[in-house]
């Protein structure tokens, strides 16, 4: 198995077992094939709003048997690190300062989809919550914290297209790598 890094290469550094990994598309390799080929996470990639990268277990979890593409498509859009916070508000992406961002959330979408057709994807898992990533349940664009229904930009893109979409710790995810483990 090779660490795919794809056009994410420049973005992510050499580590990618953090929570920003979470926003990283999946597929099925062989699992004798995964252990050499994992490299160090020495420093894990910081693309995440704030600057900062946390660990996430499932997502280590994944890398011990699927090949692990890891994208942020809100870098791949245009928008730095670190950035100011931003929300989802209907169809629009807003920062807190009230820049509309949507253009650059729906830019790094599509090359979130791009990648994921070139690849191969089968299964995205990715950042909860997030007004990109976030799979059924995001922040409600009042900046409070609340919460509310719905999608992130790339989540839905991904969706519409067949890609099934995964939050990096929903029950799911656990169920998903369950009746992987049954599988093979």
């Amino acid at each position: 198995m090779r660490a795919t890094r794809s056009y994410s290469r420049s973005l992510t550094g050499s580590g990618w077992r953090s929570e920003n990994e979470a926003q990283a598309a999946c597929k099925r390799v062989p699992a004798r094939h995964t252990q050499s080929a994992l490299p160090p996470a020495p420093h894990p990639p910081r693309c995440r709003y704030d600057g900062k990268s946390k660990k996430n277990e499932a997502v280590c979890a994944l890398a011990e048997r699927f090949e692990l593409i890891p994208v942020c498509p809100e870098v791949l859009g245009g928008l730095p690190t670190p950035r100011t916070p931003s929300e989802r508000r209907g169809a629009c992406v807003v920062r807190k300062d009230g820049r509309d961002v949507t253009a650059e959330y729906r830019r790094g979408a599509e090359c979130a989809l791009e990648t994921a057709r070139r690849e191969g994807v089968l299964a995205a898992v990715l950042k909860e919550r997030s007004p990109s990533c976030g799979s059924g349940e995001i922040y409600d664009g009042t900046f409070t914290g609340a919460l509310t229904a719905g999608d992130g930009v790339t989540a839905e893109l991904l969706k519409a297209n067949g890609i099934t979409v995964y939050g990096e710790g929903e029950q799911s995810l656990t169920e998903f790598l369950c009746s992987v483990s049954h599988s093979t």
